[in-house]
């Protein structure tokens, strides 16, 4: 089973909904009010993995670190 991709709901990351409906056939999606990481939703996008914040500024970013290639 693959690990589930989690989002902030107040992330602001350009182009949110487009990235989850991407990311949605990769991995499964979830979203929660706040993922325990204060403050970095407003300034750059990123995703809960594996225990691991990953901060990144494309889609295509986020897809290469959540494969393993960034």
């Amino acid at each position: 089973m693959k690990s589930v991709v989690k989002f902030c709901t107040a992330n602001d990351f350009d182009e949110l909904e487009l990235v989850k409906k991407k990311l949605q056939f990769h991995f499964p999606i979830l979203e929660e009010d706040c993922l325990g990481n204060c403050g970095q939703c407003y300034l750059e996008g990123f995703v809960l993995y594996e225990g691991e914040f990953i901060a990144v500024t494309t889609f295509e970013k986020l897809l290469d670190r959540l494969r393993g290639n960034g």
